[in-house]
């Protein structure tokens, strides 16, 4: 199977529910813009100590148990090993404040009620740390990543490169006698076990030399066409400036001298943002339940600027070369959207709210459900689902980003790394 298959495909809104979010379908069009940036990572991806428990936990669910040599992957079995490993994982991360914990909401109120200081830890109700631990857990956020990396292939068995790089932490930390206990609870048959977190201490086995081998590999091997130079403009003295996307993508484009191409393509994801990034805010405003005349709207985008047809002349389509990289339907949907916010240009507010109304009433119908606002006979707009949010200035709005384009995780994962020496922790802002 090629990992590019998990990634790039046509623009299928029957994979979202109808009540499902990203109403106006922008999430299909910046994802595939960021693919060709970081082709491995997604929004959720962000810790490498996730990464390190789920490539480390499918290598020993392969392993079997203390009465079996070996268990196959993609066997009920195989993931049943896992699922305790990630539970014991995520216990003794917690007990011992390591961050990143996916699960900690329901870890944390079980833990209100430990009984002699243990907890459940297996396959019953009792011992859940998710609602859904194979699809919301380590199995279904992190594998992915790891098999669009090439360390694991699609029954999650490690591939070489896989094997090569959890060794180090298999070998020298996982067989230590400090993981002792937890090999222990890792071999013990019983369907149910009961354990004391504090016993769990995993720190050694997350801070094995073997991470700095797994952050680079995820960070340059992503099959992103441009990610190892992403990866090389990263480890420049100037890193710990990136404090926000935004300030990333103008770096990139205004580095023309290191990288053409990706100097170039920065430049239009930068345009094709302004876009996004006006569209969803008028769309945010237009949502709500009460019933609002279409006048009275159209006073407030006034009163907020948005009649300064002038502002918009930055709305300028991406390139020509830069569009024809992506599926036809990508670039139906973003032709569209200039046409929308090509009302604004000109001066027509109603046109532009009728323009983006339809626009939605489209991306519903495509999934098979009713618009969430629309203006109805009368004149009014009337909403049945959302939220309104209160519409931006503006000048504010053409200052703002709104889309990660994957390079949120790269950013976190970079972090991790010696090549983010600043020490800072400064949070990813948009």
């Amino acid at each position: 199977m090629q990992t590019s298959a998990f990634f790039f495909t046509e623009l299928d809104e029957s994979l979202r529910p109808k009540g499902s979010r990203d109403p106006i379908g922008l999430e299909p069009v910046w994802s595939q813009v960021g693919r060709r940036l970081v082709g491995n990572l997604t929004t959720v991806t962000r810790s490498l100590d996730n990464f390190i428990v789920t490539l480390v936990g499918f290598a020993i669910a392969a392993q079997g148990g203390s009465s079996k040599d070996e268990t196959e992957p993609g066997s009920s079995e195989f993931y049943l090993r896992f699922e305790r490993f990630e539970q014991l994982a995520a216990w003794g991360r917690f007990a011992h404040g390591r961050p990143d914990v996916v699960g900690t909401r329901i870890i944390a109120s079980r833990d209100q009620d430990r009984k002699d200081g243990k907890v459940a830890i297996g396959a019953g109700t009792a011992a859940k740390i998710l609602g859904d631990q194979r699809r919301s857990g380590l199995w279904g956020l992190y594998s992915t990543a790891l098999m669009a990396t090439g360390l694991v292939d699609a029954k999650r068995r490690l591939k070489v490169e896989g094997y090569r790089i959890v060794k180090p932490f298999l070998y020298y930390y996982y067989a230590s006698p400090a993981m002792k206990t937890l090999r222990m609870h890792m071999d013990d048959p019983a369907r149910t076990i009961h354990v004391n977190p504090l016993e769990l201490d995993i720190g050694p086995l997350l801070e094995s030399p073997g991470r700095d081998a797994l952050a680079v590999r995820l960070l340059r091997e992503g099959e992103g066409p441009m990610q190892k130079a992403i990866y090389d403009r990263m480890r420049s003295p100037d890193f710990g400036c990136f404090d926000k996307i935004s300030t990333l993508f103008t770096a990139l484009a205004s580095d023309s001298s290191a990288n053409a191409k990706l100097s170039s393509y920065a430049q239009n994801v930068i345009l094709l943002e302004r876009t996004l990034v006006v569209v969803a805010a008028a769309f945010d405003f237009l949502l709500g339940p009460q019933s609002r005349p279409l006048a009275d709207v159209m006073q407030t985008f006034v009163n907020s600027g948005w009649d300064d047809f002038s502002l918009w002349n930055s709305l300028t389509p991406p390139e020509d070369t830069f569009r024809r990289l992506f599926t036809g339907v990508w670039q139906r949907r973003v032709e569209r959207l200039y046409e929308i916010v090509g009302h604004l240009c000109a001066g027509q507010l109603a046109e532009f709210i009728h323009a983006l109304l339809a626009f939605h009433a489209d991306i519903m119908r495509e999934r098979g459900g009713p618009a969430w606002v629309q203006i109805d006979s009368t004149g009014a707009m009337r909403g049945i689902m959302g939220e309104q949010r209160a519409l931006p200035q503006s000048k504010t709005v053409l200052a703002s980003w709104n889309n990660d384009y994957f390079i949120g995780a790269f950013i976190a994962l970079m972090r991790n790394t010696p090549a983010y020496n600043d020490g800072a922790d400064r949070g990813l802002a948009a």
